[in-house]
């Protein structure tokens, strides 16, 4: 099962014009309980992407992954792809976070159910991006 398509499914929750900055959020997964391939984003912009991952008794590994594209015109990579491992969060019973500062990030950022060992999990990115 894909994830819904990230891009349109952003909710800004804080903008403000004078410092050309937002907060997005959206929702990778609720209550999910099985390994998947994620959907790439485009995280051109983003100056941090937070990944919060919790659910009922969740247990297995969030990975946060990035490419900088598939070719000179910089394409988005398949969903199947994986790219850099930037990151992994692996909740065990409770909640747990993980962050990406602007140092680290690539222009495409995927977020993925890696391993799954049993219970749910929901996982929500949130991204500060500059306005452009």
């Amino acid at each position: 099962m894909a994830v819904n398509t990230i891009a349109s499914n952003w909710k800004t929750y804080h903008a403000s014009s004078k410092l050309g900055i937002s907060e997005q959020a959206v929702v990778a997964y609720t209550t999910h309980g099985a390994t998947d391939d994620g959907e790439w984003f485009d995280a051109l912009g983003a100056t941090s992407i937070t990944v919060s991952v919790g659910g009922a008794s969740p247990s297995g590994t969030v990975t946060m992954s990035g490419s900088n594209g598939t070719n000179a015109n910089l394409d988005i990579p398949a969903d199947t792809a994986d790219g850099a491992i930037l990151g992994t969060v692996a909740p065990s019973g409770t909640e747990l976070v993980g962050e990406l500062q602007e140092h680290e990030l690539t222009r495409y950022i995927k977020v993925h159910l890696s391993a799954f060992t049993s219970g749910t999990l929901t996982v929500l990115i949130k991204m500060v991006k500059r306005n452009q």
